[in-house]
């Protein structure tokens, strides 16, 4: 083999490794990072994205949710502003429940958000209060 087939081999190994390490982040999202994405869809009014994250069962009553987030921002809070630090707590059932603090113009909630492995990391439990 010569130098410079050594060099595209090489080459094309590091890229091999690049990728599937690139891939294995991908496809490990963790609960915290489905949560913020979940309230930040809602505050776009990207509905499609909201449910993303969402187990089935959600998805299916996911209209209620952003009627939800509507009505909140309507005649409670007003317009979403930011999210706090999410804090993640690990359950003996392997699911996590995030606790994210949320901003608003006129005022604070926090929402707690269920991920279950058993439905591929999906969100099962949404609250805003």
């Amino acid at each position: 083999m010569n130098k410079r087939t050594h060099r595209l081999n090489l080459l094309l190994a590091a890229l091999a490794v690049f990728a599937a390490q690139a891939h294995a982040q991908a496809a490990h999202v963790t609960c915290s990072a489905r949560s913020i994405a979940t309230i930040e869809a809602l505050a776009r009014h990207d509905h499609d994205g909201a449910r993303r994250y969402l187990d089935v069962a959600l998805q299916s009553n996911s209209q209620r949710m952003e009627s939800m987030w509507d009505a909140l921002i309507e005649h409670n809070w007003g317009a979403y502003r930011s999210h706090g630090v999410p804090e993640e707590t690990a359950h003996g059932d392997h699911t996590t429940t995030v606790r994210l603090p949320l901003r608003f113009d006129h005022g604070a909630t926090t929402s707690t958000l269920t991920c279950d492995p058993r439905a591929g990391g999906a969100i099962v439990e949404f609250s805003l209060l």
